[in-house]
């Protein structure tokens, strides 16, 4: 009986109590007040793209209330819709609201007709301070998550973060004003949320922990002025949060590092690829299908590495571009990812052209570079195109100049990617197989056979770009996330020095194509003449023997001196 009674008097409590919680937690002022804004900011950006497409106004244009959007009507007509739900009190769902477009072209009142939705739709006084806020955190709030995954937890906390901002800060009462009249008033800079302050005193926060670089131990400052307003950037004008104690100065240089050794590598390599270039066009003798592709997959490093230089000057070492988001940081984003795609697609064209080599006997190579033309330029261009579209369209998805790469879009070109290394270390596995098998066929000894087996897999390594395979694999933030940051900055822009040095300046029929052409330049062909009189003249030197005989010229001492 007794157990009988506290399992009635548990139920009985969780009954009475559990909507209490749910309306505590999710039918708050607060709760109340970000959805009005959502909706407020919802609505605005309705209107803006429904104005690009239309070009006239049809009379009332869109107009939110505070309750509902209303979207553009006639003059003269009643616009209708479904009661809201943010209305206060208990909505009527079946009511339906009313909005009068009067003949000048401007709604009827500040608000629509509630009166069928609820007893409590008269005017909220709080409407006025929505405006308010509104008007003050403007774009500052990350209304939806940036990407279905990663780190979400960063756009949770700063969610909750102006969630806590408004129950305990914008929505409270207004304090009384100091001696003077004034003060600074409360606000939320998209980071912080800051008090009402007196004028000449300092307003501290702590540092956001969800902005990277940040350490939230520290805390940031804001000064009220003795005018009552907040200090302005002298360089800006705008109104200014200092958060530079926050900044993690040692990772803030750790970082400046990796983009430097990025930008030293890239330029290198790009050096290095430019003369490869060039001395693959200029000597005609050097013609050939093999050189063709060489020179295709030199080109799209060249365009590559100058895309990825412009990239970490111009975008990533600004942040306040990242913040603006212009348009052609997004254009140098998806023309930098088209031909990161072709330098894949062209080391794949690479091992099969190579492979192909090895195992078949016959082949056109006239057609096959033309499939690989198409391979390493023009099939890149689907998977680009499908992610800038796609991507492009996606509001929350296409913010910060494309920087974030856990956003789903970006599948779309790891896909092409990952299977054409697999296909890269096929080829690499069976050419060396291949090798290691013709070089025993030949009689070759065992270590000689491994030692040319094994030059063979470390010259194809960086052609194929099979050393990707490792710099995924990202470790969490320490000691050795420093050496992976540094190992991986140099390895990824040093691939084009390494594929120019093996395969054009370290390659002896080049070498032999550039002592050829030097020799027959008229400073090297002094130099020759003047090196074989000096020989000359050293090799008929009289030189006496031990014993004190003649001079002696033998044959012996001549070849030797020469």
């Amino acid at each position: 009986m007794t157990r009988g009674c506290l399992v009635c008097f548990a139920v009985l409590l969780s009954t009475c109590l559990l909507p209490l919680c749910i309306a505590g937690v999710h039918g708050s002022r607060a709760e109340r007040v970000f959805e009005q804004l959502k909706a407020l900011r919802d609505c605005e950006q309705t209107a803006f793209y429904d104005s690009r497409k239309r070009n006239t106004t049809v009379g009332c244009d869109w107009r939110f209330d505070g309750w509902h959007c209303w979207p553009p009507t006639e003059r003269g007509v009643v616009a209708s819709a479904p009661c809201p739900s943010l209305l206060p009190g208990v909505v009527n769902s079946t009511g339906t609201a009313w909005y009068h477009c009067l003949m000048q072209g401007a709604w009827k009142g500040p608000l629509g007709n509630y009166a069928s939705c609820t007893s409590s739709a008269n005017y909220d006084p709080e409407l006025d301070l929505l405006w308010d806020i509104a008007d003050d955190v403007g774009e500052y709030v990350p209304w939806e998550q940036s990407s279905p995954r990663g780190e979400n937890w960063m756009w949770q906390q700063k969610i909750d973060n102006f969630k806590h901002c408004l129950e305990h800060v914008l929505l409270k009462p207004l304090p009384e004003k100091g001696a003077n009249g004034s003060f600074c008033p409360r606000t939320w800079d998209g980071w912080s949320c800051w008090d009402d302050t007196s004028p000449g005193e300092t307003a501290f926060a702590r540092c956001p922990q969800f902005v990277a670089g940040f350490l939230s131990t520290r805390k940031a400052h804001k000064v009220c002025t003795a005018n009552g307003t907040w200090f302005r950037h002298p360089i800006t004008g705008h109104v200014w949060s200092n958060y530079t104690a926050c900044v993690d100065t040692h990772d803030l240089q750790f970082r400046n590092l990796v983009n430097s050794l990025y930008v030293t590598g890239y330029s290198v390599s790009l050096v290095a690829l430019l003369l490869s270039l060039f001395i693959f066009c200029y000597f005609r003798s050097l013609r050939c299908r093999r050189i063709t592709i060489h020179k295709n997959l030199f080109t799209s490093f060249v365009i590559n590495n100058f895309c990825w230089i412009m990239w970490y000057i111009n975008v990533i070492a600004q942040p306040h571009v990242i913040e603006e988001n212009p348009s052609w940081c997004q254009a140098l984003h998806v023309v930098t990812q088209y031909f990161l795609l072709c330098n894949y697609l062209w080391m794949f064209c690479e091992g099969l052209y190579l492979h192909t080599l090895l195992v078949l006997a016959f082949i056109a190579e006239d057609n096959i570079i033309k499939w690989f033309l198409l391979i390493g330029w023009g099939f890149p261009l689907l998977p680009t195109i499908g992610y800038g579209v796609t991507r492009g369209l996606d509001r929350e998805a296409s913010r910060m100049c494309w920087v974030e790469h856990d956003v789903w879009y970006t599948y779309v070109l790891s896909v092409p990617v990952c299977i054409s290394i697999l296909l890269s270390f096929a080829f690499l596995v069976n050419i060396v197989r291949v090798l290691v098998t013709k070089l025993r066929a030949v009689h070759s000894p065992d270590n000689e056979s491994t030692r040319k087996a094994v030059r063979a897999t470390v010259i194809l390594l960086p052609l194929l770009g099979l050393h990707y395979v490792v710099t995924p694999f990202r470790p969490d933030k320490g000691s050795i996330f420093l050496a992976y940051e540094i190992i991986s900055a140099l390895v990824t822009s040093l691939q084009g020095l390494c594929v120019a040095l093996l395969f054009c300046f370290f390659n002896g029929e080049v070498l032999g194509v550039l002592r050829k052409t030097l020799s027959q330049t008229p400073w090297f062909a002094y130099e020759g003449r003047r090196m074989s009189y000096a020989n000359t003249s050293i090799s008929f030197m009289p030189r006496h023997s031990p014993d004190g005989r003649s001079p002696s010229a033998s044959p012996k001492h001549q070849q030797t001196m020469l």
